[in-house]
């Protein structure tokens, strides 16, 4: 038989959660402090907000994603949202592949469809 070490040593792997917080004082409706898990929830919360355009859904999920925060504010809203987690490069990446992001002019410019910012939502979750 094998003699066990008097000690062992576990490992801990500590998961880094993703946490969204926003701060929305305009519309009323929707006035408050939340706390999200991941940017598809975020997506959903965003797209029952009425003075979000179809484009705009898009705009601030990207912003979060490369940039860590988004502040906006417009006669229709109101609101500043917080992540710990940013990857400018995996955004970029994951923009163009779920076509977020369409080239334009050696840019880019955002699709004004929701279905497309759910899905960017979904695939940056993944990788977070």
């Amino acid at each position: 038989m094998r003699n066990l070490p008097l000690f062992s040593v576990i490992l801990i792997t500590i998961l880094i959660i993703m946490r969204i917080t926003v701060e929305c004082e305009r519309p009323k409706y929707a006035k408050g402090r939340f706390q999200f898990d991941s940017l598809d929830e975020l997506c959903h919360w965003l797209n029952r907000i009425q003075a979000f355009k179809n484009k705009e859904t898009g705009i601030i999920l990207h912003s979060i994603a490369k940039d860590g925060d988004f502040k906006g504010s417009t006669v229709r809203y109101r609101i500043t949202i917080e992540c710990n987690f940013r990857s400018y490069e995996l955004a970029v990446d994951l923009g163009f592949k779920t076509k977020l992001l369409v080239p334009h002019l050696g840019g880019y410019i955002y699709s004004e469809d929701r279905a497309s910012a759910r899905k960017f939502a979904r695939e940056m979750d993944k990788h977070a």
